[in-house]
């Protein structure tokens, strides 16, 4: 053989031997003990059944936390309906004594036919209702003099004023009140421009 014809054969031979290794290694692979196929077996009957209790246990449960929270749910409801008809009691109390002394008033104006002792009595009785209702916490809004504020008051007129700063509040058309910290009644005010 001469040299030319070894150099053509190289590849030939190359490709032989690479085919040649690649058939031993997958014959040495097939020789061999077959692995065992990983087969899931399936779950016995103990556990399924031990799994069907938890199963029934948390439906259970919840089923248990699901009855109390809409028991808790109603009696807060019915407590808080009890709340508001024991303030609600509070303070009707309080306003009968005011409709008591009203009464007292018109009785004595009637048996007295005095404009003057009338007046008194109901003054007297418009203080009271007055003072239960602050201690209510309502206050009422400060109005003439005060700068206006579109948050506490209500404007339904302008004047033209040169004796105050514009946007001063001159006049009180009906009172407000505030609950607390908020706007129960807005007061309806003349603003200065």
């Amino acid at each position: 053989m001469n040299l030319d014809s070894m150099i053509a054969d190289t590849p030939k031979e190359n490709k032989k031997k690479e085919i040649k290794l690649a058939l031993e290694e997958q014959w040495a692979k097939e020789s061999q003990e077959p692995e065992e196929p990983t087969v899931e077996t399936s779950p016995s009957v103990e556990e399924l059944s031990r799994k069907a209790r938890e199963r029934d246990e948390y439906l259970d449960h919840l089923q248990r936390l699901k009855a109390e929270f809409e028991n808790y749910r109603k009696r807060t409801e019915r407590e808080r309906a009890q709340w508001a008809d024991r303030l609600l009691e509070d303070f009707m109390m309080e306003l009968l004594d005011v409709v008591d002394n009203l009464h007292r008033a018109q009785i004595v104006a009637e048996e007295t036919h005095s404009v003057e002792s009338y007046k008194e009595g109901v003054e007297m009785v418009f203080g009271r209702l007055l003072d239960v209702l602050r201690s209510r916490g309502l206050e009422r809004i400060a109005t003439v003099g005060e700068p206006f504020d579109p948050y506490l008051h209500e404007a339904i007129m302008q004047e033209e004023r040169t004796d105050v700063e514009p946007g001063t509040i001159v006049e009180e058309i009906t009172p407000g009140y505030v609950l607390g910290d908020r706007v129960l009644r807005a007061p309806r005010v003349k603003v200065a421009r």
